[in-house]
């Protein structure tokens, strides 16, 4: 799994169960993409990146980013598909969650993570499968 943005500062939270309780654990949000989806994931200070939730494209991905987190991180998140990808880009945000994803689908050619090579994953990353 390959991190493309962080969303918030570290965080911390006391473990109330498991064998941590009692403990903080710090953390921060993320963007990331496995070899299938798109993630909201936890990053630790140890470097461990544990995905949270999981989508196929940015239509779906954005509703699952958190309300109160939205209006920061989408510009977080076409401003680093813009810097992978070389591209340079003006999106109105004032469109409805769903337009909006379909249209940094179609602008950047991230739905889909498998569909064909070099796949969303190779060309944003730089790797070989």
């Amino acid at each position: 799994m390959k991190k493309l943005v962080d969303l918030t500062d570290w965080q911390e939270y006391k473990a109330e169960r498991g064998r941590g309780a009692g403990n903080s654990i710090k953390y921060r949000l993320c963007v990331c993409a496995d070899l299938w989806n798109w993630c909201l994931s936890e990053e630790y200070p140890d470097g461990r990146i544990v995905g949270k939730s999981f989508a196929g494209n940015m239509r779906v991905f954005l509703t699952l980013i958190p309300e109160e987190l939205r209006k920061d991180a989408i510009p977080k998140i076409i401003k680093a598909l813009a810097e992978k990808t070389e591209m340079t880009v003006e999106m109105n945000l004032d469109q409805s969650l769903p337009d909006l994803g379909t249209n940094i689908d179609d602008v950047f050619n991230v739905s889909f993570m498998r569909e064909h090579p070099p796949t969303v994953y190779q060309r944003l990353f730089k790797e070989t499968e």
